[in-house]
């Protein structure tokens, strides 16, 4: 017997919306822990420690304890989303979470978009899931990989052209706008 949709249970059998606005909001909620944390004492420390953590640790900034607080909160937000994953698939194995396609799938809107910036995996996202679906409907179940290819030939582009990402091309725009 199939139980009703419930929140209570988290599951729900008749329609997938109910997982995308709990994503969505999943999302809203790492962006603003992240905005927050961007502008907050260990966001200064953590750039610190990225740029030079000589510099920063000659400035009092302890350099081991940072870098776990950064792998800290970065762990916490990738549990909370794989176990949001977990809950939405209702099946996990190590080969298909662990694999490198699905890793890849995972790191290429933050490499695209820009690592180290708030709105980068956004853009990055924004570019590439439309994308995704575009190819899918376009070539069907014919082209299996094309879309890794698509995103392989975007990435080296974006290398090239802006090793910082798509948010290095509007950050340099809007420094030039100012001058």
């Amino acid at each position: 017997p199939v139980r009703h949709d419930s929140w209570l249970t988290f599951q729900f059998t008749r329609s997938k919306l109910p997982y995308f606005y709990f994503a969505l909001v999943l999302a809203a909620i790492a962006w603003l822990v992240t905005w927050w944390l961007e502008d907050s004492k260990w966001g200064y420390w953590w750039r610190a420690v990225k740029d030079n953590p000589d510099a920063a640790e000659s400035l009092g900034v302890v350099v081991f304890n940072s870098k776990m607080g950064a792998a800290a909160v970065s762990a916490f937000l990738t549990a909370v989303g794989g176990s949001f994953y977990a809950q939405f698939v209702s099946y996990i194995d190590p080969e298909s979470v662990m694999g490198f396609q699905f890793s890849l799938l995972m790191a290429l809107p933050a490499v695209l978009g820009g690592i180290g910036t708030l709105w980068g995996p956004v853009l990055g996202a924004v570019i590439l899931i439309p994308l995704t679906e575009l190819t899918r409907s376009f070539i069907g179940g014919s082209g299996r990989g094309v879309d890794l290819i698509v995103y392989g030939t975007l990435i080296v582009l974006i290398s090239l052209a802006r090793p910082e990402g798509l948010v290095g091309l509007f950050s340099r725009r809007r420094k030039e706008a100012v001058r």
